[in-house]
């Protein structure tokens, strides 16, 4: 990584790239791609922040989906992210 503070362009595009290749694994798979932020964060080998902005990158890009999940009592369960077809 570029070390404390921002990411490069380099270093962020790495990230979205694990996160990719990860929902693509998932999806190959028959899984949901259900992660949390810190299991990706764990996997990639970068802060949960990280994560967190390249999701969204990602999301405003249109390469990626997300969708929000609770239980039936209200707690939240791991998002579902699914790659588009653009």
């Amino acid at each position: 990584m570029a070390g404390k503070g921002r990411a490069s362009v380099a270093d962020m595009a790495r990230v979205e790239l694990a996160i990719l290749r990860n929902i693509d694994a998932a999806a190959k798979k028959g899984d949901s791609a259900g992660f949390s932020r810190a299991w990706l964060a764990k996997r990639v080998g970068v802060s949960e922040w990280r994560i967190h902005s390249a999701i969204s990158r990602l999301a405003e890009a249109g390469l990626l989906e997300q969708e929000v999940r609770f239980t039936d009592a209200g707690a939240q369960l791991p998002n579902t992210y699914t790659i588009t077809d653009m």
